[in-house]
């Protein structure tokens, strides 16, 4: 039996057998005056970004189109971009290798299992060998968002920040125009850090973080995203929370984008 590689350079009459998975979800995104796409696989939860020529040959996969009726598609849709065959073979290749294609023939699953398994061993070796950044494996906070969500929704809504805002100035004035009586009131540094208030302050600061990373899991909730990734990581040795919201790349607006990576920095202002 022929392999993969040999059925696609054998003969360019031959029908490639690969076809586009039917289960992505793809995004048309603009970024600093440039299209593209954003490809999501809903199952690795990996996200691949493609120029919009990639993004037509992908779709012309569909396992019975031959290179040659490709590059004649492409030329078609693209005059001015001339490949050659070896250049879509290479990158149809690449598309395969990230997960994008399926094929027809037996083996197609024996073949994706490998290669997760060597992708989270390549994954975990690289995070050993890296020790200042050590993510750990978390959990799946999706369910603990869509039950949450309800209760905080509004406070991404523009009158309560608005609210917050005006919260926020008017106690730094306060404590501005009262600084004096805010200082006398300030315990003595030795008296602040004692074991019985480095303590409760160790139970704080842990809440407030896991607050915090849940601020931006619930904006990335708030504008249709998704997140499925939440835990601990040793940066520099320090432990922290990751809270992984990559599903903000699907989202057209940039300002969307830029709230859910400061909602982290709202929510504790908001605390503070």
């Amino acid at each position: 039996m022929s392999t993969l590689s040999e059925s696609m350079t054998s003969s360019t009459e031959r029908p490639i057998p690969l076809s586009v998975r039917d289960d992505l979800i793809s995004k048309w995104i603009h970024y600093k005056g440039l299209g593209y796409w954003v490809i999501k696989d809903p199952v690795s939860l990996k996200y691949t970004r493609l120029h919009p020529e990639q993004y037509y040959i992908l779709n012309l996969l569909n396992g019975a189109r031959c290179p040659e009726e490709i590059k004649d598609e492409v030329h078609r849709q693209y005059p001015t971009l001339l490949l050659s065959i070896s250049e879509i073979q290479q990158l149809i290749s690449d598309l395969y290798r990230k997960g994008l294609l399926t094929s027809g023939r037996p083996g197609q699953g024996v073949t994706l299992i490998k290669q997760r398994r060597e992708e989270h061993k390549k994954k975990l070796t690289t995070t050993l060998k890296n020790v200042l950044y050590l993510r750990l494996p978390g959990w799946d906070p999706e369910t603990s968002l869509q039950r949450l969500y309800p209760y905080v929704k509004w406070m991404w809504e523009p009158w309560a920040a608005l609210m917050f805002a005006l919260l926020i100035v008017s106690s730094w004035i306060l404590i501005g125009v009262q600084f004096e009586a805010f200082r006398s009131r300030l315990p003595e540094f030795q008296q602040f850090f004692g074991w019985p208030n480095l303590i409760y302050m160790w139970f704080v600061l842990g809440a407030a973080k896991v607050i915090h990373e849940f601020g931006h899991g619930l904006s990335c909730k708030h504008y249709g995203g998704e997140c499925h990734g939440m835990g601990i990581m040793f940066l520099v040795f320090s432990p922290c929370l990751y809270c992984d919201v990559s599903d903000s790349w699907m989202l057209r607006n940039k300002w969307q984008r830029i709230i859910i990576g400061g909602a982290g920095m709202y929510i504790e202002v908001i605390m503070s």
